[in-house]
């Protein structure tokens, strides 16, 4: 059986790890043969305590840990040709150098017959208001236009290649460990409470990104991942919901947000370019993942509750843990 070599981009951060998580976690989850897997773990310094503690932190995946930068792509590939597939993800301010140069150095890999065969690239991006309208409204928030931007770079690629290429593009809602404990989650509280009280959100655990991500590396010839895009969403709720879900399984407690103002100023002065121009479009359009047809298709897709549960950073009562309410 021949070895498939995955290179995950950002491997360190929360969506890189998540992956490297599912991946050997869909590696082991069954008795059934599964292809083997090589996995290049990408970080811009590989004698970070972070990168040195990955191998550690997945034993059971064939992991090595690569030195490089996705803005200088071409010496990852020339080290490295016998890559198969790619994940990749972008984050603020400027995404698009960020994996513009390393979709082009993945699609001049496979054009030279890197791999096995193809290529699959799977670039984790934003939902614009659900499918198919996501195609077509790279919306006027600086950061999702330019993962747009990267969305329509990667297709085109994709189709230019005539099937050397394929793509995967994940395209996840607001993320429910923006809430984890810590100052950052308390502010982000904030920000949701300058929304409108009746005004939902729908929100993804990144667990749940990694997972999909994972299938899509794995399988990548599967009708659901070659090119296709499609919306991550586990729950769509209101702060006062997600208020209420956390003070019942945490048996009283109050889900923790910085002072009201504090929103507001993030909001409107100290980042209103970037957060003010996104709560802006959340309160006008938002996001429009079918949730309900993507926990159909995937029935482990963590709701809040579950996230809280499964995944979050909070310490909750254990009984509670170990067994969590159904939804």
């Amino acid at each position: 059986m021949s070895t498939t070599t995955i290179l995950v981009v950002g491997a360190t951060g929360r969506q890189g790890s998540s992956v490297l998580t599912e991946l050997a976690n869909l590696q082991s989850s069954s008795s059934e043969p599964k292809p083997k897997i090589k996995v290049l773990a990408l970080t811009r310094s590989a004698s970070s305590a972070k990168a040195q503690a990955l191998a550690s932190q997945h034993p059971s995946l064939d992991l090595t840990v690569v030195e490089g930068d996705s803005r200088q792509p071409k010496p990852i590939f020339a080290a490295h040709p016998g890559i198969d597939a790619v994940f990749s993800y972008t984050t603020p301010p400027d995404e698009e150098p960020q994996a513009m140069a390393l979709v082009d150095a993945a699609a001049a890999h496979a054009a030279r017959g890197g791999g096995t065969g193809s290529v699959h690239f799977v670039f984790s991006s934003v939902d614009r208001g659900g499918e198919p309208a996501s195609w077509d409204n790279p919306t006027d928030v600086e950061h999702f236009l330019q993962k747009h931007h990267v969305e329509v770079h990667l297709r085109d690629a994709c189709r230019r290649s005539k099937g050397a290429m394929t793509y995967t593009i994940l395209r996840p809602v607001a993320f429910m460990d923006n809430l984890n404990p810590g100052t950052f989650g308390t502010v982000f509280a904030a920000l949701w409470n300058t929304m409108p009280a009746s005004r939902k959100l729908q929100v993804v655990s990144v667990r749940d990104i990694g997972l999909f991500g994972a299938q899509a590396l794995l399988d990548p010839g599967a009708p659901a991942h070659r090119d296709r895009a499609f919306g991550l969403a586990g729950d769509e709720l209101t702060l006062g919901e997600a208020r209420d879900i956390f003070r019942r399984v945490s048996c009283g407690r109050e889900l923790s947000q910085a002072w009201f103002p504090v929103g507001w100023v993030v909001r409107n002065v100290i980042a209103g370019r970037h957060v003010g121009a996104m709560f802006a479009w959340f309160e006008r359009t938002g996001y429009g993942v079918d949730i309900a047809a993507l926990r159909q298709r995937e029935p482990r897709l963590q709701s809040f509750e579950t996230w809280l549960h499964e995944s979050s950073a909070f310490e909750l009562p254990e009984p509670l843990r170990i067994k969590p309410a159904m939804t």
